[in-house]
């Protein structure tokens, strides 16, 4: 498939200090036909005077600040590609990963292919830590998806899908998805095809993750995502309402179950339960049944292997019996396994 054209958009916010390794990763791209789309959603940093340099190398969008989905979407309506990658300004792909990832094209059937990244700081230095961290499936996910809320899936880096596929997706409602956009391609397309994974890491995941206080206010993911507890919730809920729109898009009647099937949505609930008791999602949870249930999800979710299962269990369970003051340090484990190896104030 190398006269395949395959289109690299890069979006963009204020990530100067990351976005040139995020343009040098894709043109240095062993496999050569390919476009490269950065999209600067209205930095007010020094990114726009660094895309310039670039000049005819990319094609460059400055546009004022609407948000990922916006950017995803005027960066699809630009491009030019029968395979598109969405690549964050803060993360790396490897020289070969657009290589690896065309051969699984081959298929037909196959609609999005995905790779593990490995997880670095804001410095560039490498946690060790892959994702995803468990299984990734092969074939038609869409039963473990709506089971579950995901089926192995990575970042937004991690991704890249067939342009017919895309179309019946873009573009993404720009008003719901301002952040998080990256879930919209990813859980839309198993609803079209095959998912291919390639058990290689392929790529680097900037985390921004430094943590301070006692436990009340922790940062989650890389800003804007899910900045807290509250904010990680409601992508779940968002979740399970896109999937939900879905079936009913196209005729499936499955029951779809984000939130208790899935061990790491029930982890997020626990801590939030312990950490915000009095929020409006934790009036009616109780900490010992939304233990028991993260032991059960994590007993039956398909995608963890005997030692991940094992692991996580033992996390509800002592998350259940410790101290308070021990509980905050495992909730922090719990939910940022990337953070080992960092330094956690």
């Amino acid at each position: 498939m190398s006269d395949t054209l395959v289109s690299i958009i890069i979006n963009n916010y204020n990530y100067a200090k990351y976005v040139r390794n995020a343009i040098d990763s894709a043109l240095k791209q062993l496999y050569s036909n390919i476009e490269v789309i950065v999209v600067d959603d209205g930095s007010t940093d020094d990114s726009q005077t660094l895309i310039k340099e670039y000049g005819g190398r990319i094609k460059s969008i400055f546009k004022a600040n609407g948000g990922q989905a916006s950017a995803y979407n005027i960066g699809f309506v630009a491009s030019n590609g029968q395979v598109v990658v969405f690549l964050d300004a803060d993360d790396i792909l490897h020289k070969d990963a657009i290589y690896y990832v065309m051969d699984e094209f081959k298929d037909d059937n196959v609609v999005k292919v995905q790779f593990r990244l490995e997880i670095i700081d804001d410095e560039g230095k490498s946690s060790g830590i892959h994702t995803p961290a468990g299984k990734m499936p092969n074939g038609n996910v869409l039963n473990i998806l709506l089971r579950y809320g995901s089926y192995g899936s990575p970042p937004a880096s991690g991704n890249v899908y067939r342009r017919t596929a895309l179309n019946k997706i873009m573009p993404i409602p720009e008003s719901n998805w301002r952040i998080a956009a990256d879930a919209v391609p990813s859980l839309a397309s198993p609803f079209f095809g095959d998912i291919r994974s390639i058990d290689k890491v392929l790529g680097y995941y900037r985390v921004h993750n430094i943590i301070k206080g006692s436990g009340q206010n922790i940062n989650l993911s890389r800003p804007g995502n899910a900045a807290s507890l509250s904010g990680k919730m409601e992508e779940f809920l968002k979740t399970e309402k896109y999937l939900k729109e879905l079936c009913v898009k196209y005729n499936k009647n499955e029951q779809v179950n984000v939130i208790y099937n899935n061990p790491a949505t029930l982890k997020t609930l626990l801590s939030f339960k312990i950490l915000e008791p009095n929020h409006l999602y934790n009036k009616k949870c109780k900490v010992i049944k939304l233990a028991l249930m993260g032991i059960n999800a994590s007993i039956k979710y398909p995608l963890y292997s005997t030692f991940h299962k094992i692991g996580i269990i033992s996390w509800f369970f002592l998350v259940l019996i410790c101290p308070l003051s021990i509980k905050k340090k495992l909730i922090i484990l719990g939910l940022q396994p990337l953070i080992r190896g960092f330094n956690i104030k």
